[in-house]
C-alpha cells in the first residue's frame, strides 16, 4: 500500500552508508587491477598478488582512516546543514515579525520591562552582596565585636584593653587593627573644609592588605606617645592639595589639629566602610597604662585577619575563652552586670557586617523580581500562544508539505528566541539607565553602594535569562499550542475550530499570571502598611523647621574647660541670634545620627546584675528640650549652673524612670552613671523627667530609655547641632554657618540637614523594598488585567460564528455575555486561590521587614483580592461587550 505522506517519509528516512564495507570494496578493486596488470605483465598470479599487498601496505589501519576522515567530513556537513538551518529560521523570523510588528512590539515591550528590572535588582544584589570586598583574600577578613542580647545591645566596640588583650591571645588572627570613624578640618584659617578621617592603629593597612600608591603606611613608632605627625591621605586629596602629579610624600599637611607630614598616599578608589575618608592618623596606644585606665579609652570598631589555615569557628572557640578572661579583669559590678546580660565576643565576615542591615530587603526584591520574570515569561508564552492560534493556515500549509512538528517548533522557538534576545539588549540598557536614579530612593545610604554597577555577572546574568527564560516562553506554545489545531484544522479546513485544544492551556497561564501578581500585591501590601505604620510612629519631638548639624570643638584652641565653656555659650547666643532662628542647642548625639552613646544608669540601692539599667546617655546644653520639642513632663530642665562636674544634674526620660522607680517619684533620687567607680560613686541627681523619644530606630520594641547630662564640663568636643528655625531648615544654614566662621574663622559645620530628613534616611531600608515591590506588584498587576483580556478577546473572536448562531436561534446577548464573564472570572478565582496559597507560605521572607502588619493578616488578602477581582472584572467587559456587537447576519453568511 503506498504511503500517504509520501514526502515526509522519504524526509524521515536518510540513507546511512556503511564506510568500512565501501572503503573495504574500493580497496579490494584497486589491488584486483593491479594484480591483473601484472600478470598480463607476465608475472604469475602468486608473485603478482604478494607484490601488490606488500605495496598497499596495512588494509585495516587504512580502512580506519578512512572511516575516521568519512565520519569526520559527515560531522562537518551535518553541522553546517544545521547552521544553515538555523540562519533559515533567523532570516524567515525576522521577515515574519516585521510583517505583524503590533504582537512583536508588545512582547518586546514586555520583555524589556522584565528584564530591565531584572537587571537593576541583579547589579544591587551583586554589588553589595555577592561582590567580594576590593582587599586581597577579602574573605578572611573579619569584624569583632561584643554584644549582651539580654540587655538588648546588639554591638559594643572595643576599648585599648580589650584590642591589646585580643592582639597577644588570639592565634588564630594573622593581624589586627582598631579604627575609628573622625572628622578633620583642612585648609587655611578661614576656608577649611571638613574632610572625613579615621584614626587607625599601625596595623591597619597591612590587615587589609592594602597597597599604598606611595610612600610608606604606619610603624610601630607612629603609633607612640610623643611620636612625630604623621598622616596617610588619598590620592585626589594629594591632588586637590598638592597639585596633579606632585609626589606629597614628606610635604607639610595643614589640618585642624595641627601641622603633619605627608608618609603615605592611598589609591584614589580605596574606600573602607562606606566612610569616604581621606586622612588616616595613627592610633596613639600607650600600652604601658594600666588596664583601668586603657579600658576607659573605647568607642573603637575592630577589623582582623584570619590566618589561611583558620576559619570563624576557630576565632568564635578563641573569644570565648578571652572574653571569660577579659571579665575577670574589670569590676565586679561590671563583670556581673556583664553575665546576666549575655555578654559574648564573636567574629563576623566584614563583608557580611557591612551589609547585615540590608540584606533582607535586597534578598525579597529579588524574589519580586524573579516573580516579575516569570509573570513576564507566562505573559509572552500567552500572547504566543494567541499569535500562533492565528497564524495556523500558514503553519497547516507548512506541515502538510513535509515539515515536521520538531521543524515547526523551532521556527517558532526561534522568533521567540529573536525577541528576548532584542528585549535583553533593551532591558540591558533600562536597567543600567535606571541604575542612575538610585539617589531617587536615598540609596546613597545603602553600604556598598559604591559597588553597584554593570559588570560580567550581570551581563552574564542578563544573557543567560533572556536565552534560557525566551526559549522557554517560545517552547510552551510550540511544542504545544499549535499541533492540536493543525489536526483539526487538516481535517476540516477552517470550520474546524481554529485553535481548539488551546483553550485550557491559555486560561492555565493566565491564572498562573493572576497568581504571581496576587503574591506580589500581597508583598506590597504589607510593605506598604509596615511604611505607614513606621512613619505614624510619634518619635517624641519635633521634626519639622529643625535643622542638625556637626561641628568640631578642637582642644588645642580652647584647651581648658572654662574656655571651652565659654566658647559654647557665646556659640549658642550668636546663633539664636542669627535670623531666622529661635533657639539653639549643643547636644552629643541627635535622634537619627547614627550616634550609639550607651551607659549603664545605677540608681542608690539597685539590684546586683540589673542589665535593665542600661540606657541611652546624652549629653546637652539647657536649651535642647526647647528647640527640639521635648517635653518636660516633671521637675525642671537644666539651667546654667547645673554641670557635669560641678553640682552635678541629669534629667531621665519617662521610660527610664518607669523602670528604675515604678509608681514613685524620681525627682531628688540619685544616680551614678557607669560601673567603673562603683566602690567611690560619684552621684547626680534627678531634677526633671523628659518625654521619651525614638532615638534611632521607630520600631524598636524594648525601649532602653534615655538620660541626660548637663553639656557645662563635659569636656564635649564632637558636638551636634540642633537649630529650631522659623523659616525653612535649610534656608538658615547659609547665616549659621557665616555666625560659626565670624566667631571661630577656622570653625566649621558639616552633616547639616533637616530633622525631617533624618528621619527619612532612617526609613530608607524599609522604604526602598515598599516602593520598589510595589512598582513590581504595578507591573505584575497590568500584565495579569492584559492576559485576561488577551485571552477572553481572542475566544470571543473564536466563537463569533457560534455567537451569531444562537442569536440567530434566539439566544439571549446578555446570557452570552454572563457566560464570558463567567469564565473570565473563573480564570481569575482560580489564579486567586493559588496565589494566596503561595503567598501565606511566601510571606515569612517579609516578616523581618514588617512593624505592626501580620504577615497573613486577612485584611490585605481581602484588600488584594478585591483589588484583583476589580481590575480583572474591568478587563473582562470590554470583550464581553463585544458580544453585543456580533452582526448575526454577516456571520451567518460567512460561515
Amino acid at each position: 500500500m503506498w504511503h500517504p505522506r509520501p514526502k515526509r517519509s522519504l524526509r524521515v528516512t536518510k540513507y546511512a552508508p556503511n564506510v568500512e564495507r565501501d572503503v573495504r570494496d574500493e580497496l579490494n578493486l584497486h589491488i584486483e587491477l593491479r594484480i591483473q596488470e601484472l600478470v598480463d605483465s607476465g608475472k604469475s598470479p602468486e608473485d603478482a598478488k604478494r607484490e601488490v599487498l606488500r605495496a598497499f601496505g596495512d588494509h585495516d589501519r587504512i580502512t580506519r582512516e578512512c572511516e575516521s576522515a568519512s565520519r569526520a567530513n559527515q560531522g562537518t556537513q551535518r553541522m553546517k546543514d544545521f547552521l544553515a538551518s538555523i540562519a533559515t529560521d533567523i532570516r524567515y523570523g525576522v521577515r515574519h515579525l516585521a510583517k505583524r510588528p503590533s504582537m512583536a512590539l508588545v512582547v518586546l515591550a514586555v520583555w524589556t520591562l522584565c528584564i530591565g528590572a531584572n537587571v537593576a535588582i541583579f547589579s544591587l544584589v551583586n554589588g553589595i552582596l555577592l561582590r567580594p570586598l576590593p582587599y586581597p583574600e577579602a574573605d578572611r577578613l573579619v569584624a569583632i565585636y561584643g554584644s549582651m542580647p539580654k540587655a538588648n545591645v546588639d554591638r559594643l566596640n572595643s576599648d585599648l584593653a580589650q584590642f591589646l588583650s585580643m592582639r597577644d591571645r588570639l592565634d588564630s588572627l594573622e593581624s589586627l587593627a582598631l579604627y575609628n570613624k573622625v572628622s578633620t578640618g583642612v585648609g587655611e584659617p578661614g576656608a577649611v573644609r571638613n574632610i572625613f578621617s579615621m584614626d587607625v592603629s599601625t596595623g591597619f593597612f597591612d590587615t587589609l592588605g592594602v597597597p599604598l600608591s606611595l610612600g610608606r603606611g604606619f610603624t610601630a613608632e607612629d603609633g607612640r606617645a610623643g611620636a612625630a605627625p604623621v598622616v596617610v591621605i588619598r590620592q585626589d586629596l594629594a591632588e586637590s592639595q598638592f597639585g596633579p602629579g606632585t609626589n606629597p610624600i614628606g610635604m607639610t599637611l595643614d589640618t585642624e589639629p595641627g601641622s603633619y607630614t605627608v608618609v603615605g598616599v592611598l589609591p584614589r578608589e580605596f574606600l573602607f566602610a562606606d566612610w569616604e575618608a581621606k586622612l588616616w592618623f595613627p592610633l596613639t596606644i600607650q600600652e604601658e597604662l594600666p588596664f583601668e585606665e586603657l579600658s576607659r579609652d573605647s568607642g573603637y570598631a575592630t577589623v582582623a585577619r584570619l590566618r589561611p589555615e583558620a576559619n570563624l569557628s576557630d576565632l568564635d572557640t578563641e573569644l570565648t575563652a578571652y572574653s571569660s578572661d577579659y571579665l575577670e579583669r574589670v569590676t565586679a559590678e561590671a563583670r556581673l552586670r556583664a553575665i546576666e546580660g549575655g555578654f559574648s565576643t564573636r567574629g563576623y565576615l566584614l563583608k557580611s557586617d557591612l551589609v547585615k542591615q540590608v540584606r533582607p530587603a535586597l534578598y525579597l526584591l529579588w524574589v519580586g523580581v524573579l516573580l516579575v520574570l516569570v509573570l513576564g515569561c507566562v505573559n509572552i508564552a500567552t500572547l504566543l500562544l494567541v499569535r500562533n492560534t492565528v497564524r495556523l493556515r500558514e503553519l497547516a500549509i507548512r506541515f502538510s508539505v513535509g515539515a515536521t512538528r520538531t521543524r515547526i517548533a523551532r521556527q517558532l522557538a526561534t522568533e521567540s528566541v529573536l525577541l528576548a534576545l532584542a528585549g535583553g539588549g533593551l532591558g540591558l540598557v533600562l536597567g543600567a539607565w535606571s541604575l542612575r536614579f538610585l539617589t531617587v530612593f536615598e540609596a546613597y545610604e545603602i553600604p556598598r553602594v559604591n559597588d553597584v554597577g554593570l559588570d560580567y555577572r550581570a551581563v552574564g546574568f542578563t544573557l543567560l535569562v533572556t536565552a534560557g527564560v525566551g526559549l522557554l516562553a517560545g517552547l510552551i506554545p510550540a511544542l504545544y499550542g499549535p499541533f492540536r489545531g493543525l489536526q483539526s484544522f487538516l481535517r476540516n479546513g477552517e470550520r474546524g475550530g481554529v485553535g481548539q485544544g488551546t483553550g485550557a492551556l491559555r486560561s492555565s497561564l493566565v491564572a498562573a499570571q493572576v497568581a504571581l501578581a496576587f503574591v506580589l500585591l500581597v508583598g506590597a501590601a504589607l510593605l506598604s502598611t509596615s511604611l505607614y505604620n513606621v512613619m505614624s510612629v510619634d518619635p517624641g519631638f519635633d521634626t519639622d523647621s529643625v535643622l542638625a548639624a556637626a561641628t568640631v570643638i578642637p582642644w588645642d584652641r580652647y584647651g581648658s574647660m572654662p574656655e571651652r565653656n565659654q566658647f559654647i555659650d557665646e556659640l549658642l547666643s550668636r546663633f539664636e541670634a542669627t535670623p531666622g532662628v529661635a533657639s539653639a542647642a549643643v547636644v552629643s548625639q541627635l535622634p537619627f545620627s547614627g550616634s550609639n552613646g550607651k551607659d549603664f544608669v545605677v540608681p542608690e540601692n539597685a539590684p546586683t546584675g540589673d542589665v535593665q539599667l542600661l540606657s541611652w546617655r546624652n549629653t546637652v546644653s539647657p536649651s535642647y528640650f526647647a528647640t527640639m520639642g521635648i517635653p518636660i513632663k516633671a521637675g525642671r530642665g537644666f539651667t546654667a549652673d547645673d554641670s557635669a562636674r560641678v553640682n552635678p544634674a541629669v534629667i531621665a526620660d519617662e521610660t527610664l524612670a518607669e523602670k528604675l522607680w515604678p509608681d514613685q517619684d524620681p525627682i531628688g533620687r540619685r544616680v551614678r552613671i557607669g560601673l567603673d567607680d562603683a566602690d567611690n560613686p560619684s552621684w547626680a541627681t534627678v531634677v526633671g523627667i523628659a518625654g521619651a523619644i525614638v532615638q534611632n530606630d521607630p520600631t524598636e520594641e524594648s525601649k532602653l530609655g534615655a538620660i541626660y547630662l548637663p553639656a557645662r564640663d563635659s569636656g564635649i568636643t564632637f558636638a551636634r547641632l540642633a537649630f529650631k528655625t522659623e523659616t525653612e531648615p535649610l534656608a538658615a544654614y547659609k547665616g549659621l554657618k557665616e555666625t560659626l566662621l565670624r566667631l571661630d574663622p577656622n570653625g566649621r559645620m558639616f552633616w547639616v540637614l533637616s530633622m525631617e530628613d533624618a528621619l527619612s534616611e532612617q526609613l530608607v531600608f524599609r522604604r526602598l523594598p515598599a516602593l520598589m515591590i510595589l512598582s513590581f506588584a504595578a507591573i505584575s498587576l497590568l500584565l495579569s488585567v492584559l492576559g485576561v483580556y488577551g485571552v477572553l478577546a481572542h475566544t470571543v473572536g473564536q466563537r463569533s460564528a457560534e455567537i451569531g448562531l444562537r442569536l440567530a436561534l434566539g439566544g439571549k446577548p446578555m446570557a452570552i455575555v454572563a457566560q464570558v464573564l463567567r469564565h473570565g472570572l473563573m480564570v481569575v478565582a482560580a489564579g486567586a486561590f493559588v496565589g494566596i496559597a503561595i503567598a501565606v507560605g511566601m510571606s515569612r521572607l517579609a516578616s523581618g521587614l514588617l512593624y505592626g502588619v501580620h504577615p497573613n493578616s486577612p485584611w490585605i488578602y481581602l484588600a488584594v483580592v478585591a483589588v484583583v477581582l476589580f481590575s480583572t472584572l474591568l478587563s473582562c467587559l470590554v470583550p464581553a461587550r463585544r458580544v453585543l456587537s456580533v452582526d448575526v447576519v454577516a456571520t451567518l453568511k460567512g460561515d
